[in-house]
């Protein structure tokens, strides 16, 4: 029995695109691996201030780094603030996301309210913290990343006039 040459050929086609297809779907798998390990986001150093007296409202820079081959956009920033390590308050404002190209980094403004009155008196000794995540959204992924970040301030008092 001879083997019919329309069934090979449309075997040998369906193989090559099959292979094609997964080493497209591999090349995918590992672009948005690279993009998601390759961005962070870090507290300024010293960019931390009170804008009031009582500790009721403050802000600090976050630098957003994105060393991956595709531009994000910066979807949400969500950031928690903890006097000693209890939740003194957050980022409660709307976020209006922000574009962050290719192999750049971006710094952006957080501004802090202290929810938690009983303890917005120790604003200025407490060990400042701070927790949060961000949600980036790729160009060329599908699907949206969310990363963690976390910095250590340390104590703040108050320095300016109201």
């Amino acid at each position: 029995m001879r083997p019919n040459r329309y069934i090979i050929l449309v075997s040998i086609v369906l193989g090559i695109v099959g292979t094609w297809l997964s080493a497209d779907a591999v090349g995918q798998y590992l672009n948005m691996a690279r993009s998601f390990a390759s961005v962070n986001a870090e507290y300024v150093e010293d960019s931390f201030v009170w804008l009031d007296a009582e500790h009721e409202r403050a802000r600090a820079e976050f630098t957003v780094t994105n060393a991956s081959d595709n531009d994000a956009v910066l979807d949400y920033l969500g950031m928690n603030l903890y006097f000693d390590g209890r939740f003194a308050g957050a980022r409660y404002v709307q976020w209006e996301p922000v574009e962050v190209p290719a192999g750049e980094s971006v710094t952006v403004d957080v501004s802090f309210f202290t929810s938690i009155t009983e303890i917005r008196p120790q604003g200025g000794e407490a060990e400042i913290s701070v927790q949060g995540q961000l949600r980036l959204n790729f160009d060329n992924i599908e699907r949206d990343m969310t990363v963690r970040t976390s910095g250590t301030i340390g104590q703040v008092p108050y320095e300016g006039q109201d």
